[in-house]
């Protein structure tokens, strides 16, 4: 049994991965600003976490400390899009790099620095193809999510020696979730993918990890 970190646990994606994880008998630590859909059962634990406020010391780090020695790994999930308003604001560009980066920067640092990340980790990163090939509508989204992989290519290059780090970004594609519902798409896009098959992936990487650094395109690989 292992001892996993998920944010965005409270639905989508993120609490798909965690209700496997715990299918799985691991220890899953949640973070999310509203309480996940299932239940708090002897190998969950739950912590209410803004990370979109990555300036204030609201990351209450040392909480975990009563229920964790180490994590095994950590799944990196939390992530912004305002499609209704244009991204080319600095305001906008501020909101998303604060939820979709700083947020998640400086929760690992807090982290590293109390001891809980532990040897061996596996960290997996809900990656977007947006952060690599930007974007003309969605660009303050773009731009975070490139942010956030320079962040932990960075983390991977300064701790992997160290600690024997695998640093995963899983690219999912469109993933079928109540804030990304199915809809009909122009020719020629991918479709849409269950959250489900995504977090059976990345429960694997996060169980079984190889001490590599390596994106992964799961429409384009399978």
């Amino acid at each position: 049994m292992g001892t996993f970190l998920v944010t965005g646990a409270s639905y989508g994606m993120g609490h798909a991965v965690a209700t496997r994880l715990l299918e799985r008998e691991n220890l899953v630590i949640s973070l999310s600003r509203t309480n996940p859909m299932f239940d708090a059962g002897a190998t969950h634990r739950w912590y209410p976490f803004n990370l979109g406020k990555a300036g204030v010391k609201n990351l209450h780090v040392a909480r975990m400390q009563k229920d964790v020695v180490a994590f095994s790994g950590i799944c990196i999930n939390v992530a912004v899009q305002e499609r209704e308003k244009s991204q080319w604001s600095r305001q906008q560009i501020e909101k998303h790099l604060n939820v979709n980066c700083l947020g998640h920067a400086q929760l690992f640092m807090q982290m590293y620095e109390h001891g809980l990340v532990g040897p061996r980790c596996s960290i997996v990163v809900l990656d977007s193809f947006l952060g690599d090939s930007g974007s003309d509508w969605a660009v303050a989204y773009a731009m975070s999510k490139a942010a956030l992989k320079a962040f932990f290519k960075s983390v991977y290059k300064r701790y992997s020696e160290k600690l024997d780090l695998s640093v995963y970004f899983v690219q999912p594609g469109r993933v079928e979730t109540p804030g990304n519902p199915v809809r009909e798409l122009a020719d020629g896009e991918p479709g849409f993918q269950k959250p489900e098959g995504v977090a059976e992936v990345i429960t694997d990487l996060l169980e079984n990890p190889k001490q590599e650094q390596k994106s992964i395109d799961l429409f384009k690989d399978t």
